[in-house]
């Protein structure tokens, strides 16, 4: 037979349900505080970084300068379009080397050994000639200052004899580290 619940009993067991529940909101309420206090700590700790990489980034503004000229001087060979007057000159050359060819030929049989090493070194002059009145430019290296352009993040060369930019190419890693003069 059942028996018949004694009605203390209840009341006290729905008390001590309700203070259980009680005592799981408190601790609900105790960890979102925490989360939001970890999550306002995490913004202004962020807030703080990006302010010191802004100040980081300004100094080092005013560190680097616009222009540096090095002071170092580096020979560079640089694509040159070549005018009619130099297509010409080497077409003019090309012949003079196919004729000049030809004569060393002709003392080649009678010299066959001895003229090889001429024949070669004009044949190669001849290939060379004949690359730039088909191509139209060739490479040529120059004398230059090097010059540092923060702004546009390129290395800049000058003929050091007439200070005429000669490229521009994009700075290296070692370009940013400051020299120690020895």
């Amino acid at each position: 037979m059942a028996r018949k619940p004694n009605p203390e009993e209840v009341e006290k067991q729905k008390a001590d349900i309700q203070a259980k529940k009680d005592e799981k909101q408190k601790q609900r309420e105790e960890y979102r505080r925490i989360k939001a206090e970890q999550r306002a700590e995490a913004k202004r700790l962020k807030a703080e970084k990006k302010a010191q990489d802004a100040a980081a980034k300004k100094e080092a503004e005013k560190v680097l300068p616009d222009w540096i000229d090095s002071g170092r001087y580096d020979t560079v060979e640089v694509k040159v379009e070549l005018d009619q007057k130099e297509k010409n000159a080497a077409g003019q050359e090309l012949a003079h080397k196919k004729k000049q060819r030809d004569q060393v030929d002709l003392e080649r049989k009678q010299h066959m050994s001895s003229y090889k090493d001429r024949l070669d070194e004009i044949t190669a002059q001849m290939g060379d000639l004949s690359d730039k009145v088909t191509l139209g430019y060739e490479y040529r290296k120059f004398r230059c200052t090097l010059h540092f352009d923060f702004k546009s993040k390129e290395r800049v060369y000058k003929d050091a004899d007439t200070g005429k930019e000669i490229t521009r190419r994009a700075l290296q890693a070692d370009d940013y580290q400051m020299r120690i003069p020895l």
